[in-house]
């Protein structure tokens, strides 16, 4: 049950990642109070705080904290934004809603992703200076993820590094179909040793190799044959 709950929150950060590279967020200026005040509000709205930890985005420090809501996303929402005096947050599909929050020198920015089994909703919050979360938008470090492969000619959008659970991640766009960009990352990590671990799938895969766990997640862009590549390597299992 325990790893089943880390997988289901190791998928979860999936989503939150590409999210925050691929979806204009809506931005609240609060009138209210501190930005420090947004954890208390999401544990008074009925929130479990699951996880939290130190992070880098493109190179900026943050502090991540992941809350656990039960109830799918339509019904936290209206709870969360009466708690956040209105905040609105932006629809990116139909399980994930953001938004971005900023007073007082921080700016946090909201996730929130529908998990399906068991049916409940967390919610990511990203706290940054404001300084940090400007230089989080800058042009992503594309050696993140070490010697795992690239697809050729991408371009890396994000990156984010969480020492503790001894985790990173990149989205990359590549002109590419994206089941070649699949097929290409399955023949280059068997190349590498690496063993599929689920039934092949033309959006996402998972692999391991001993203790190292690595997600690659392909999707379709907005545009034309681009395709975006979402992937997250886990160095040391699924342990925390």
């Amino acid at each position: 049950m325990i790893l089943k709950t880390r997988r289901c929150l190791l998928s979860a950060l999936v989503a939150l990642v590409v999210s925050a590279a691929v979806v204009a967020q809506a931005r609240v200026y609060l009138r209210w109070g501190s930005v420090a005040q947004i954890a208390r509000t999401l544990a008074a709205s009925g929130g479990t705080k699951a996880y939290e930890a130190d992070v880098t985005l493109n190179g900026a420090k943050g502090r991540l904290a992941v809350f656990s809501f039960k109830g799918p996303l339509d019904e936290v929402l209206p709870t969360l934004g009466q708690a956040l005096r209105g905040s609105a947050f932006a629809a990116a599909g139909s399980t994930t809603a953001t938004a971005t929050l900023s007073a007082d020198g921080r700016t946090v920015r909201l996730v929130a992703v529908q998990v399906d089994t068991p049916q409940r909703t967390l919610v990511f919050s990203l706290d940054q200076s404001d300084e940090e979360a400007r230089a989080s938008h800058s042009a992503a470090a594309s050696g993140a993820l070490g010697g795992l492969p690239a697809y050729p000619g991408s371009r890396a959008l994000f990156c984010a590094e969480d020492e503790r659970a001894h985790t990173a991640m990149v989205v990359s766009l590549a002109e590419a179909d994206a089941a070649a960009a699949a097929e290409y990352y399955r023949a280059s990590l068997a190349a590498q040793g690496w063993t599929a671990a689920l039934p092949k799938s033309a959006a996402t895969a998972v692999y391991t190799r001993r203790e190292e766990t690595c997600w690659v997640i392909v999707q379709p862009a907005d545009a034309g044959a681009t395709c975006r590549i979402t992937v997250l390597h886990k160095s040391e299992g699924l342990g925390y």
